[in-house]
């Protein structure tokens, strides 16, 4: 024993891209092969295939091993070349079927894969909502934590990443587990401009409302986050909303600002 489950198909995990996206990992011909090789050898040689990474991650999505998704991962970055990003090459990862290493876990339904693959960035590009992120399934309530970390991080990158496969506007499973807080309350609450902007200009309803019926300005005021306030506003915020419930009832953002300089943006 000791050697884990054997996959079916021997596969080693092939990577491919999305159309009109270049791989992270490059042509495997252009990178693998031996440029310097004599121009009249007439037996070329043939280029290696991707790092033996791949396969392990698939495999590790496939049977829920959380633990091999961070190694494999450590591993695969010391191989790639400088300038490449590791959760780029994570992203257009491909196995036979075309399915991203994200998609594969969540097809698995485990979710330990899932929140492990996030936490390494492999967050597959979309131009639409993933359909394979059912509402009320567990790996899309992974996906929206992650979410929601990411935007308190403050790392607009990501955070466009995983709206592009959620889409902007919460299911109500994503926002049950979060007080009814939408991404863009947490934008405002912990201040980070750049999160929020990227919320907005993917179409976030501005005028969000959690389960006390605060929106993101009463977060972003009572935070003292000025610039949000800003941006919000910009937005279209509405900034006589009432908070509906709880011990701030009946205020406005403006009611709950914590510094001047929100309360004279408010004003203005």
């Amino acid at each position: 024993g000791g050697g884990g489950p054997r996959r079916k198909k021997a596969a080693g995990a092939t990577r491919r891209a999305a159309p009109e996206q270049t791989t992270a990992m490059g042509d495997a011909r252009g990178r693998y092969a031996d440029d310097d090789a004599p121009g009249g050898d007439s037996e070329e040689q043939a280029p290696e295939g991707p790092p033996e990474e791949y396969r392990v991650l698939f495999a590790a999505a496939q049977y829920g091993r959380a633990d091999i998704v961070a190694s494999a991962a450590s591993s695969l970055k010391a191989k790639l070349e400088e300038g490449e990003d590791l959760a780029d090459a994570l992203g257009a990862a491909r196995n036979e079927e075309g399915a991203s290493l994200l998609e594969a876990a969540c097809a698995a339904d485990k979710v330990d894969a899932v929140r492990a693959l996030l936490r390494v960035g492999a967050c597959p590009a979309a131009d639409e909502p993933a359909a394979w992120l059912k509402e009320g399934s567990s790996c899309r309530a992974a996906a929206h934590a992650e979410l929601m970390q990411q935007v308190a991080l403050g790392d607009a990158g990501r955070v466009a990443k995983l709206l592009a496969l959620l889409g902007s506007e919460s299911k109500l499973s994503d926002a049950a587990t979060f007080g009814g807080d939408h991404p863009l309350h947490w934008a405002g609450s912990f201040g980070q401009a750049a999160p929020l902007e990227a919320l907005l200009a993917a179409g976030a309803p501005v005028d969000a409302t959690n389960d006390d019926g605060a929106t993101p300005l009463h977060e972003a005021a009572k935070g003292g986050h000025a610039p949000c306030v800003e941006l919000l506003l910009k937005a279209g915020a509405n900034a006589r909303a009432t908070i509906a419930d709880g011990p701030n009832a009946g205020k406005t953002p403006f009611d709950v600002a914590a510094k001047d300089d929100v309360k004279a943006a408010l004003e203005a």
